[in-house]
């Protein structure tokens, strides 16, 4: 957003003043696709409009597995994966977390 912004002010850049190509240069030094760049410009009304609306970065907070924080739930699909025998499928976890009282304990709706 701040390269967007700044090539957008920027009088020695060659997108100055041109809102539209302003975002389309900063997604193509950052490699990205047309889509964010419609995110920038979106972001970008957002924070000019209110300077305390801060885009957050997501990055890291998907990468908790729900076993680390729910040891007994991890215990629980041992178990049931045990009791099945010796050929356990994939299927056969997805069944079992398919039920609807592990979809509650788990707080996933599908």
């Amino acid at each position: 957003m701040q390269q967007f912004l700044w090539a957008y002010v920027n009088p020695q850049s060659h997108t100055h003043g041109a809102w539209g190509m302003s975002s389309m240069k900063a997604v193509d030094d950052l490699k990205k696709g047309m889509t964010f760049a419609r995110k920038l410009r979106e972001w970008s009304c957002s924070f000019l409009a209110d300077h305390n609306d801060i885009p957050i970065n997501p990055y890291g907070k998907w990468n908790e597995s729900i076993l680390d924080r729910d040891t007994t739930l991890a215990q629980d699909i041992h178990l049931h994966l045990q009791g099945i025998g010796p050929f356990v499928k994939a299927m056969d976890l997805v069944d079992y977390m398919d039920m609807p009282e592990m979809r509650a304990r788990s707080g996933h709706t599908k």
